[in-house]
């Protein structure tokens, strides 16, 4: 075949140059997304957790650019991280790896195939940068779609304004109300949508209730491709999250959850909290949750300046266990570590008190307790998560790809009560929808709760309360520590 006839073939035909040239094998969602490119202007597509977004979307960069001479591609995504090690890692591999050479200088993010002819990544908030580019055939990738700005969505619109210009939006729906959740009710796009049960190891698997009344044997013979989103990865999403929270509704089955769930952290701002590079300077302090009521893991977290350093889950151990384990990560960070804020409700006492006889800084996070701003929050543990979810919203934290915290942060559901109080849902409340308790939440909301200072009626030497609560003497106590923070000023004081 000559040379001409090929690139012919390539651009009628791209799932066959995928195949045959490049020696990939796409499956037929993915293959719905190169022809649609092919075929429409603009391309949208929302889709699940591990459906491989960026190696579809590197296999039509690479089409697009060689079966079209003298054409230009411009990939960007929310984040430099994105663009450098996905989307561009996954096109070098198409490169070094395809069955005939495609030709071209490969850099770090630039695919030159001669003069005005290349692909390029652009990692940036200033939509200056996607102005200039002109071309017979031009494609602009926006991976991870959902994150990126609304000023960038502008500045494409402007350079497709050609015959041969074209768009490719692609990302995880997180978010129901931007730029990318308005292109799936636009008459401008062709939309594509792709849940795990689209997706090859869901071949036998067709809803949710399948799903749930599989044994783990049965969904482990699903798998015929390790590399995708697996039957057993969901199911366990499943019985974390619940089929109706934002996280499963988003990572699992592709759709956007819905704006008027009453959810206290939004799954859009937990995820941006990924993509953040965190400030590891002080304060650093612990969060400890503990295991009660017949949960079986107890977790520490590790905060170092606005980022969760380190999440680390313990099974069925006692209280004298979990000291040790939390004193061994102490010792790690204890040059920087200011306190260890641990849940002292039921056993959790326990592990508080044999932290302190041993010396270390910890303080007791007593949920119930009546919050500070009293008048806001129905309790001390809807105002702990109330002050994580401003952290979330004003872009200070940063926490890892976690998929357990992801989805513990994103799941419990506020409402008010008759003073207009913010109550966040209990945990009774919550196992009644059929899920578990949030403790890797649990324990990032209690290293979040305290920057460096601390109630008073907790000494740094380990004297617990004077008084039970209920008592006169707690009463007075409280309105001693209510004056305190009045006179003081500072209602967030801690």
């Amino acid at each position: 075949m000559s040379y001409t006839a090929m690139m012919n073939t390539a651009r009628k035909n791209p799932e066959w140059w995928i195949r045959d040239v490049v020696g990939n094998t796409i499956w037929q969602k993915q293959i719905d997304i190169v022809r649609s490119v092919r075929d429409n202007q603009r391309t949208t597509v929302r889709s699940c957790n591990g459906a491989g977004k960026s190696f579809i979307s590197a296999n039509v960069v690479a089409w697009f650019l060689c079966a079209h001479p003298e054409s230009i591609i411009i990939t960007t995504a929310p984040t430099a991280r994105q663009v450098e090690e996905i989307l561009w890692q996954e096109i070098a591999r198409i490169h070094s790896t395809s069955k005939m050479p495609l030709g071209g200088n490969l850099l770090k993010t630039k695919w030159d195939m001669g003069a005005k002819w290349f692909a390029m990544g652009l990692s940036t908030n200033d939509p200056n940068r996607f102005q200039g580019f002109h071309a017979p055939h031009i494609l602009a990738v926006l991976d991870e779609a959902c994150g990126i700005e609304p000023q960038i969505y502008e500045a494409v619109e402007a350079i497709l304004t050609s015959e041969g210009a074209k768009v490719l939006l692609i990302g995880n729906p997180t978010e129901p109300d931007n730029e990318f959740f308005k292109t799936f009710s636009s008459k401008l796009y062709n939309k594509i949508h792709i849940s795990a049960f689209h997706t090859p190891n869901f071949r036998n698997i067709a809803n949710v209730e399948q799903l749930r009344s599989m044994t783990e044997a049965e969904l482990d013979a699903e798998v015929t491709h390790p590399y995708l989103i697996t039957p057993k990865w969901a199911r366990q999403r499943l019985d974390e999250w619940g089929e109706d929270s934002p996280a499963f509704l988003g990572r699992i089955l592709g759709e956007f959850p819905d704006v008027g769930t009453q959810t206290l952290i939004p799954l859009s701002w937990v995820m941006k909290a990924t993509m953040r590079t965190p400030d590891r300077d002080k304060p650093c302090t612990l969060g400890v949750d503990v295991a009660r009521f017949g949960d079986d893991e107890s977790v520490i977290c590790v905060r170092l300046g606005n980022g969760v350093e380190k999440i680390r889950t313990f099974n069925k151990l006692d209280t004298v266990e979990v000291a040790d384990e939390v004193t061994q990560v102490f010792r790690e960070y204890e040059k920087v570590c200011e306190l260890i804020a641990v849940d002292a409700v039921g056993i959790g006492a326990g592990v508080a008190d044999t932290l302190r006889k041993r010396g270390l800084p910890a303080i007791d996070i007593e949920s119930a307790e009546k919050a500070y701003q009293y008048n806001r929050f129905y309790n001390k543990r809807t105002e702990m998560w109330y002050k994580l979810r401003e952290l979330f919203r004003t872009d200070a934290i940063a926490i890892p790809n976690n998929e357990v915290a992801i989805g513990e942060l994103t799941t419990p559901r506020y409402s008010f009560d008759q003073g207009g109080r913010y109550v966040l849902e209990s945990k009774s409340d919550m196992k009644k929808r059929g899920l578990k308790s949030p403790n890797t939440a649990d324990a990032i909301v209690y290293a979040f709760a305290y920057d460096g200072k601390y109630d008073s009626h907790i000494a740094m030497t380990g004297a617990k309360r004077e008084f039970k609560v209920g008592t006169v003497g707690h009463i007075m106590q409280e309105l001693e520590r209510d004056i305190k923070r009045l006179e003081a000023n500072d209602p967030w004081r801690y």
